[in-house]
């Protein structure tokens, strides 16, 4: 539309006296046009909602006859069982809560909640709260509770039959009784138990012989105290025939004391601390532990976080042709001499995977290398570098064999200084064709490092020269995490290895600490920066390796 102000249009002129006169007269018929198009546009949103009404009746009508022809109404009994069987946690019992399965399936509608309440093993798992004493309810609530939770799971346990059952229960109340009494009578079918309660809650079991429990392999105990060593002999439910899995936590732990029978042993987990308790078990007691189980092929040691004593040098040596895993976990807030020790003391040929964790006092490096030299068969290595001397890392990966699949170097937030750093060199290690240099890890699938000081140049480098756009390379997974920011752009050089099916993803997380900085005191003052690939971030489940969920 032509206007006399179409030079002052979108100016900050400001018009006179008579200017504004002039507008306000040139305004009237515009005004009523637009006046006119409001009200057309009105009716016809009035009769477009009129047609959503109608539209939303119709499709209403046909969703419902559509329902009626719907595939998944034809699936057979079994397969829809299937299907509920598949939706079960699998690293985890189950929640008695309307947000988990199998309670959730019987939600959806009448006939699936008759299919999942006439299925005996989606109810096979169970993890159980006794609840604790709290202000925020009084007694005559807290025992409701209390009875509403026992008769739930009595429900629940009595719909498993005649399957075993796995179970899980937590406790810190004072009314254990009533939840041993409820377990009690269907010991017959316990096949893998953990009792994540104070020793009292246990006395409840110890009517229990190992002709109760015929069917029981799995007993794990997480406490907050220590017990007397008759109280583990009490329990006679660890005579059981065909155990083959048992953790126990505690200093008071000696393995002639608890009624195990121990030559049967596949796994054995000692002393795993609960988040209230830091309690670790001594090297001594420790290897009088595996020293009686010849069959082991898991094995995870939380050891004492007090310094080995000179005489635990004459202790003798394991040999476990059989052990496939090994975890050795030491206390971070006093460094010792437990990991090299029991490296020393243990011969292990089969090994295929190891963890290191913890501060170590040790600067000889010999017990490590020694060790990862004779393992000749190491397919993981879960490595934290406060664990081992500073100046062994860069031998340690060179020593590595060439089974070595996957690969994990973590950088614990305890006193970094003292930890040894993955740096270019280091990772030149593994990197084909490097002149001067062996390389080590071909058959290599996965790498995650932690809080390393690789720079971009060497991670372009490393990934370039194992892997290709074709997807030829045995590596698949490159998950790091730095404390710094980018200093190359390097998510176009990359996108055909991701796009070739490569899992990448690079953290940074910079900081800035100079008293000169324009940040100096903010808290995370960059955001991190990620390169992630589509197939890694599509990820929902996983394990939590510091950073990462792998």
């Amino acid at each position: 539309m032509d206007s006399p102000f179409s030079a002052k249009l979108g100016t900050n002129y400001s018009p006179e006296d008579e200017e504004i006169l002039e507008i306000q007269a040139f305004l009237v018929e515009p005004t009523l046009r637009l006046n006119r198009l409001d009200d057309k546009i009105a009716e016809l949103e009035q009769a477009i909602q009129k047609l959503k009404e109608e539209r939303k009746d119709f499709r209403a009508f046909v969703d419902a006859h559509k329902a009626l022809v719907s595939p998944v109404r034809r699936l057979p009994i079994d397969i829809i069982q299937e299907i509920f069987l598949a939706c079960l946690p699998t690293n985890r019992n189950c929640a008695m809560s309307a947000f988990d399965a199998p309670l959730l399936l019987g939600r959806i509608c009448s006939s699936w909640r008759t299919i999942s309440l006439s299925t005996p093993p989606l109810w096979t798992t169970l993890h159980i709260v006794n609840p604790s004493v709290s202000k925020e309810v009084d007694a005559t609530q807290f025992g409701e509770i209390v009875a509403l939770r026992l008769a739930a799971a009595k429900m629940w346990l009595k719909r498993s039959a005649p399957y075993p059952l796995s179970i899980s229960l937590k406790s810190g109340s004072s009314n254990h009784s009533e939840f041993s009494q409820l377990l009690s009578p269907f010991a017959a079918r316990w096949q893998h138990i953990h009792f994540m309660t104070p020793p009292a809650a246990l006395e409840g079991f110890f009517h229990l012989t190992e002709t109760d429990v015929p069917l029981l392999e799995t007993v794990l105990i997480d406490g907050d105290k220590d017990t007397s060593h008759g109280f583990w002999g009490s329990l006679g439910i660890l005579r059981a025939a065909r155990m083959s899995e048992f953790s126990i936590p505690g200093r008071s732990f000696v393995a002639e004391a608890v009624p195990l029978r121990w030559h049967q042993l596949e796994t054995l987990i000692l002393a795993k601390p609960s988040p209230s308790s830091s309690t670790y078990f001594s090297n001594e007691a420790a290897v009088q532990a595996i020293s009686r189980c010849p069959n082991l092929r898991c094995c995870k040691l939380w050891l004492s976080d007090e310094l080995s004593h000179p005489a635990q040098s004459r202790l003798p040596m394991v040999e476990l042709v059989f052990l496939h895993t090994l975890e050795l976990h030491n206390s971070y807030y006093l460094p010792s001499f437990n990991i090299p020790f029991m490296l020393e003391h243990l011969s292990a040929p089969n090994l295929h995977r190891l963890t290191l964790d913890g501060a170590s006092e040790v600067k000889n490096p010999h017990p490590l290398l020694h060790f990862l030299a004779v393992s000749t068969r190491l397919e993981e290595l879960d490595l934290d570098t406060y664990s081992i001397p500073t100046s062994s890392l860069f031998e340690s990966i060179r020593r590595l064999p060439d089974t070595m699949q996957r690969l994990v170097i973590r950088r614990s937030g305890f006193s970094l200084s003292q930890a040894a750093d993955f740096d270019d060199s280091t990772l030149d290690l593994l990197v084909p064709g490097a002149p001067d240099r062996a390389f080590c890890c071909p058959a290599l699938k996965t790498l995650i490092i932690e809080g390393s000081r690789i720079s971009d140049p060497a991670l372009l480098r490393f990934i370039l020269a194992r892997v290709d756009s074709d997807g030829g390379s045995t590596l698949r997974k490159v998950l790091l995490h730095f404390d710094r920011r980018r200093t190359m752009e390097l998510d176009l050089r990359l996108a055909p290895f991701m796009e070739a099916g490569l899992q990448l993803c690079i953290i940074y997380s910079p900081t800035d600490s100079s008293k000169l900085s324009p940040w100096c005191g903010m808290k995370n003052p960059y955001p991190p920066t990620r390169i992630i690939s589509q197939s890694l971030a599509a990820r929902t489940s996983g394990r939590q390796i510091g950073s990462f969920i792998v």
